[in-house]
């Protein structure tokens, strides 16, 4: 496979920098891993694309990237995206106070508020509820 071939096989033109390869890759395996098409036809041509984009990531890779001035290394629009996992850190406004000091335990103060007042509350009515049952059953008034 040629470098052009390359580049075509992942929608790209030369010459491209290793972020927008790697971005091109991903969204070409996505598109075309077989894993989503049912029908055999569909999975087979897939399977195709599929490698020919595995084989021109590596290939492109094998090469090494050039150094782009700044000006052309412009963001490239690489078409819809796919949905997927993001596997990004959150954003700090979204991580609670407890992931800030370290304990990993992804909830906020508020929760945990929530919890420490409505569980006894929830826990001393049942106390209540379960002493009354006994004692009615005793024979006696609650």
């Amino acid at each position: 496979m040629t470098l052009e071939e390359a580049y075509r096989a992942l929608g790209l033109t030369p010459p491209a920098t290793a972020e927008e390869v790697k971005r091109a890759y991903r969204r070409r395996a996505l598109e075309s891993h077989p894993d989503r098409y049912t029908d055999e036809g569909d999975k087979a041509f897939h399977q195709r694309r599929f490698m020919e984009a595995r084989d021109a990531y590596a290939r492109l890779r094998s090469e090494g990237f050039p150094d782009l001035p700044e000006e052309s290394a412009a963001p490239v629009d690489l078409g819809p995206k796919v949905a997927g996992r993001s596997f990004a850190p959150k954003e700090p406004e979204k991580v609670g106070d407890l992931q800030k000091l370290g304990l990993g335990v992804p909830w906020k103060a508020e929760t945990i508020l929530i919890w420490a007042v409505g569980l006894p509350a929830a826990l001393g009515a049942l106390a209540y509820f379960v002493k009354s049952l006994l004692d009615s059953l005793k024979g006696g008034i609650p």
